[in-house]
C-alpha cells in the first residue's frame, strides 16, 4: 500500500509503520509532517519560485528588491511613511505628529549659541550657506556695511526701499518723492516748474510746433514770424476781422498810415472833407467831372465850350460885334450898361 510523504496511506489516511521496505523511523527522517518545525540546519532552499500568495516563501533576491537593506539610503520617490512607531532611539524615523509636536514653530529658530555643522555646498538660491562659501563669493557679494559694485545690477523689474531721502553726494541714489520735487517728470503736464529756468547759455533742442499761446517756439517758426523789430513780409496778412492799430507816422510811400492820417491828408471819395490849399496837378488832367450845379464848381472843357459857345450867339444876338461898330453912322444906346476894360486908344 503506497503511503504519502507522511507516512499516510492514500486510501485510509492511517499510519503505517512499515511498507514496502520503508520503516516509520526512515519516513520521520526524510519526510517532512504538516504543521511541524523544520530545522534546516544551516542549508538553504533554492530554485524557489516567485511567491504567488502572502504564505509563499520568497528568495533572496525578490526580497532585495522589494525591500530596504539596513545601511543603504532610503528613497521613497515621494512617497510617504505611514504608521511608524514612536521614535525611541536618535537614528529612528519619526512621524509628522511627533515632529510637529517637537517643532519650535515658525518663528525664528534659536540656537542657543550653537552651530549649524556640515553644511553642504549650496546649490539653490534658498539653499543655506556654510562659512567657506561666504568667503568664497566675498567678492562677489556686497556686505550689509556696504561696499563698491563692480558690474551692474539687473533688479528684474524690482524696487529698492527706504531710500535715504536726503542724498548727500551726487552719485547716491534717490527716492522716487525727491526725484518729483527737484525734476520736471517728463510725462506729466502737470509738472510745472517752481521758479525761473537757467539755461546757461545753452539750447532748448526738438520743440514741437506751439498749439497754444504759451508753448515754447523754435528759432524756425520763430522766423516765420514778423519780429517787433520790423521785417519784410513773405504773403499776405489775414487779419481774420482784426485791426492793425497804433501805427507810427509814414516815412516811405509803402508805408501802411492810420485813419486819423488819411483823414487829415487825402480827400475822401465821397466828398465829405476838402483841400486845405491848393492843389498842383502838375500838368495832368481833371478828367470825368460831372455838369457843374452850384456857382463854385468846377467845370470841364466841354461844359466850358458850351457856355462860351452860348455867350456868342447871345452877344451875336443882343449886340453887334467891333466890326459892325465900325460901320455905325448914327448914336449907339448902352441902356444905361457900361463899357468895361477898354484899351487904351
Amino acid at each position: 500500500m503506497p503511503v504519502d510523504k507522511f507516512g499516510r496511506s492514500s486510501t485510509t489516511g492511517q499510519n503505517v509503520t512499515n511498507v514496502s521496505g520503508f520503516s516509520h523511523r526512515y519516513v520521520n527522517s526524510n519526510f517532512l509532517r504538516k504543521g511541524q518545525a523544520i530545522d534546516m540546519s544551516g542549508q538553504s532552499i533554492v530554485s524557489l519560485g516567485l511567491p504567488q500568495s502572502s504564505m509563499d516563501a520568497v528568495r533572496k533576491k525578490y526580497v532585495n528588491e522589494k525591500f530596504f537593506k539596513k545601511g543603504n539610503p532610503i528613497d521613497v520617490n515621494q512617497k510617504a511613511i505611514k504608521n511608524a512607531l514612536t521614535p525611541t532611539e536618535e537614528g529612528d524615523a519619526a512621524t509628522k505628529g511627533y515632529a510637529d509636536s517637537k517643532s519650535v514653530g515658525k518663528s525664528d529658530l534659536n540656537m542657543n549659541g550653537n552651530l549649524i555643522k556640515n553644511v553642504r555646498w549650496p546649490e539653490e538660491d534658498h539653499d543655506s550657506v556654510n562659512r567657506a562659501y561666504v568667503y568664497f563669493a566675498a567678492n562677489k557679494r556686497l556686505s550689509i556695511e556696504g561696499g563698491a559694485m563692480k558690474g551692474q545690477i539687473d533688479m528684474n523689474q524690482h524696487s529698492i526701499r527706504n531710500i535715504i531721502s536726503n542724498p548727500q553726494n551726487e552719485d547716491e541714489v534717490v527716492p522716487k518723492q525727491s526725484i518729483e520735487e527737484i525734476f520736471l517728470n517728463r510725462y506729466s503736464p502737470a509738472s510745472t516748474m517752481a521758479r525761473d529756468l537757467n539755461m546757461d547759455g545753452r539750447h532748448v533742442s526738438y520743440l514741437r510746433e506751439p498749439e497754444q499761446s504759451h508753448h515754447a517756439v523754435t528759432k524756425g517758426y520763430a522766423d516765420t514770424k514778423l519780429s517787433l523789430l520790423g521785417g519784410d513780409m513773405q504773403g499776405d496778412i489775414g487779419r481774420g476781422g482784426n485791426r492793425i492799430s497804433h501805427l507810427g507816422e509814414p516815412v516811405q510811400s509803402n508805408d501802411p498810415v492810420r485813419l486819423s492820417y488819411a483823414n487829415e491828408f487825402y480827400l475822401k471819395r465821397d466828398g465829405s472833407n476838402w483841400m486845405r490849399d491848393d492843389l498842383s496837378l502838375g500838368g495832368h488832367r481833371v478828367i470825368g467831372m460831372a455838369n457843374p450845379r452850384l456857382d463854385q464848381d468846377a467845370v470841364d472843357k466841354r461844359t466850358l465850350d458850351g457856355m462860351i459857345q452860348a455867350q456868342q450867339l447871345y452877344f451875336e444876338e443882343h449886340f453887334v460885334s467891333a466890326d459892325a461898330v465900325s460901320q455905325l453912322r448914327g448914336p449907339v444906346s448902352f441902356n444905361r450898361q457900361r463899357i468895361l476894360n477898354l484899351r487904351d486908344p
